[in-house]
């Protein structure tokens, strides 16, 4: 994740301030634009390497990416590591969800779908109030990082899933639906950072896919993000 906002957080501030449009073919001539885009590619490629593995012996864990129970020092690489564990709970959460319903009559998959989805988000956010007290923390940071962790998962998720089933599918949303779905649950109030972040994401995940082709006007990273999101189609 950090590598997704090496590549776009910075620009996205940029262009902001200086009243640009986010344009994909101006992006990438920047300087730099092209080793972080390349950085932020091989790190996914290492996710469906990871898949195809056989065993965790069988994976050759890259040297840039810190590996199961290695201490870690960097602040970057330690809020990526809490984001992934966070994406890893919410896609757990769902599945539990499918197992919490086995047992009642749901008339189609795509109603079950949404009901896990909301299961899982649901344990991730409602609680948030209670233990940024218990913690001593802002409510609105940590719930600002579990968004961010659901959408992490969301975007990953995607990555997996064949293009060809990214409008039409039997049993899912639209992908462009999921990601506009978790967007709107962003509540004020929010930490400053978290629209840049998110939109950081969105557009590395995007321009990774192809699906950025035209420039974007944008006044605000909250507006850039849902205008990416557009984009997965």
């Amino acid at each position: 994740m950090w590598k997704a906002l090496d590549a776009y957080a910075g620009v996205i501030w940029l262009l902001r301030r200086d009243g640009r449009d986010f344009d994909p073919a101006f992006v990438s001539t920047l300087h730099g634009q092209a080793a972080a885009d390349a950085a932020f590619d091989r790190a996914l490629g290492h996710v469906h390497d990871m898949l195809a593995a056989a065993s965790a012996a069988d994976f050759d864990w890259p040297a840039d990416v810190p590996a199961p129970g290695q201490t870690i020092t960097d602040r970057n690489q330690a809020a990526a590591r809490d984001f992934a564990y966070i994406a890893g709970a919410y896609v757990l959460l769902h599945e539990l969800g499918h197992r919490r319903l086995a047992d009642c009559r749901i008339e189609y998959a795509l109603r079950e779908e949404r009901l896990c989805d909301a299961y899982a988000r649901g344990i991730l956010l409602d609680g948030t109030e209670t233990y940024a007290a218990s913690q001593g923390y802002p409510e609105e940071m940590v719930r600002a990082k579990r968004l961010l962790g659901i959408l992490l998962a969301k975007l990953l998720i995607i990555t997996l899933t064949p293009r060809d089933r990214w409008t039409v599918s039997p049993d899912h949303e639209p992908v462009r639906r999921r990601l506009f779905r978790v967007l709107r649950y962003a509540k004020e109030p929010l930490p400053i950072w978290f629209w840049d972040t998110a939109a950081a994401m969105l557009a590395a995940f995007a321009r990774h896919h192809g699906v950025l082709n035209v420039a974007i006007p944008f006044r605000s990273s909250r507006e850039l993000a849902f205008a990416i999101c557009r984009a997965f189609s």
